[in-house]
């Protein structure tokens, strides 16, 4: 069966679990989540890829795109979302479609007159946000805030998040790439594209990294000491 059909290939290893999707410009085709944590991203999230385009040819359809999360979300998630999905658009030489991730929260849900605040819980009371117009566009850039008591919202606004947060709003489950190929949809359809070559997501804060102490070593030079 040849290839005629085209779609898009959705990779989402932004929060807890792994997953992929497959769409037309319609509706979702193919989905295969993971959300557990005995086992990383890094580990799944190829064999998953693989699979889903095992799928695609054999159903006699050809992956036109790669969509996958802009950010925020795990550091570690996020790049490795980011080197499958690039290495893909790559070596087929297709377009690569990143959403934000605090954009996919508003997907499922019904029509807002004035302007949603999408927040993603980022521990200790932190969390990502992102404001959207009543048509899911956004309005800013994801930041980092904290959910202090001097926090609020706008009054007309409405709350949407992820996560156990101290606000008044409407809770939604994490998205996975079935949300992300719901939305990318749209970017597809528009070709609203990134620079494959030099986009990287969005990681808000600065990463900062941990040297690693060796257990043993340690505890050969505190003997040494003794």
């Amino acid at each position: 069966m040849s290839a005629t059909k085209s779609v898009l290939l959705a990779i989402d290893t932004a929060l807890q679990g792994c997953s992929v999707a497959v769409t037309d410009s319609e509706r979702t085709l193919y989905s295969k989540v993971y959300q557990d944590s005995e086992l990383s991203n890094a580990v799944l999230i190829g064999s998953y890829t693989q699979e889903a385009i095992a799928w695609c040819q054999e159903h006699g359809y050809q992956i036109a795109a790669i969509a996958t999360t802009d950010g925020p979300g795990s550091y570690t998630g996020l790049r490795i979302g980011a080197a499958l999905a690039k290495g893909l658009a790559f070596g087929r030489s297709i377009p690569l479609i990143a959403v934000s991730t605090l954009q996919l929260l508003l997907a499922g849900l019904p029509s807002f007159a004035g302007e949603t605040i999408a927040l993603l819980d980022a521990g200790h009371g932190n969390a990502y946000q992102q404001t959207f117009d009543a048509e899911g566009a956004p309005r800013d850039k994801a930041t980092f805030v904290s959910l202090s008591s001097e926090w609020q919202a706008p009054a007309e606004s409405r709350i949407v998040y992820v996560g156990a947060l101290p606000v008044e709003g409407t809770a939604v489950a994490p998205p996975t790439a079935e949300t992300l190929a719901t939305v990318a949809r749209s970017y597809w359809q528009k070709e609203q594209y990134v620079d494959t070559a030099y986009w990287e997501p969005n990681y808000v804060k600065p990463y900062k990294a941990v040297v690693g102490q060796n257990k043993v070593l340690e505890r050969l030079k505190l003997s040494k000491q003794a």
